[in-house]
């Protein structure tokens, strides 16, 4: 059950780590204002929104998981908005 567990886990993180991904590039060829959810589900290859909410939160919590540079970024389109 243990090995299930770990598996469930890295699948879970691989996921987490392919929405990040889809997130960051998304935004920063669109814009934080032209990208939803459902795109960067999307571009993740992924199916189900609601482990975007599980895993992550909605659109306002999504700069706690973005790298540091795209932060910036995203505090400076935010911050003219």
């Amino acid at each position: 059950q243990a090995k299930i567990l770990d598996s469930r886990h890295a699948r879970s993180k691989a996921t987490q780590a392919a929405l990040m991904r889809a997130a960051e590039s998304l935004i920063a060829d669109r814009g934080v204002e032209n990208v939803s959810i459902r795109d960067i589900v999307s571009a993740a290859g992924q199916k189900n929104e609601s482990f975007f909410g599980r895993s992550i939160g909605g659109m306002s919590d999504l700069n706690g998981f973005l790298s540091p540079k795209l932060t910036r970024l995203l505090i400076r389109v935010l911050s003219r908005l």
